[in-house]
């Protein structure tokens, strides 16, 4: 499983490096960041789950004060693992009733490289343009932080794997013919 997942980042890295050698093109890769080659294009990184808050405790209050389209000042992330990176957080889109002070919120990421002047203003167009493509929660309940694009995606590679009962099955029977003959 970790050969495949291992797989499965080196063909999203290249394909989001081919992306952004497109003029006039903002790439925005599902995760944290795994280059930070400039490229002729931007690419920045989603990250939908927040496990560190990366802020001072006493800041956390800017981060449920946040409205839809709002996104925190630039911070630096300079991890001795992974490469340099200026990063923001940003609202997507209005907590509904109930919800955590902190729901609707994402962080993104781009290499240190693009420069503090060009960091900020993909902040600016990434929290002008990310609202956009939040989808409803009646069409994916993983909403807002999975947005429109990456679900249809996901609809798309599901539909081509074919139905999942029918694989299921199949998996089932080989796993079953293997302990007989094993």
């Amino acid at each position: 499983m970790r050969a495949l997942q291992d797989d499965m980042r080196a063909e999203e890295e290249r394909l989001g490096r081919d992306l952004a050698n497109a003029d006039d093109t903002l790439v925005v890769a599902d995760g944290p960041l795994t280059f930070e080659e400039a490229s002729r294009s931007p690419v920045l990184g989603y990250i939908k789950r927040i496990f560190k808050l990366y802020l001072p405790r006493e800041r956390l209050g800017l981060l449920a004060a946040l409205r839809a389209g709002e996104r925190t000042p630039l911070f630096a992330l300079r991890a001795s693992r992974r490469f340099a990176r200026f990063s923001w957080f940003a609202r997507l889109a209005d907590p509904h009733p109930g919800a955590s002070d902190l729901a609707s919120i994402v962080r993104l990421e781009v290499s240190e490289v693009v420069g503090v002047d060009e960091a900020r203003r993909l902040a600016d167009a990434s929290t002008a343009v990310l609202p956009r493509f939040v989808p409803s929660r009646w069409r994916d309940p993983r909403s807002p932080q999975n947005l429109l694009p990456i679900g249809a995606l996901e609809t798309m590679l599901r539909r081509q794997m074919g139905d999942s009962r029918l694989i299921r099955r199949h998996i089932e029977t080989l796993i079953a013919m293997e302990a007989l003959n094993g």
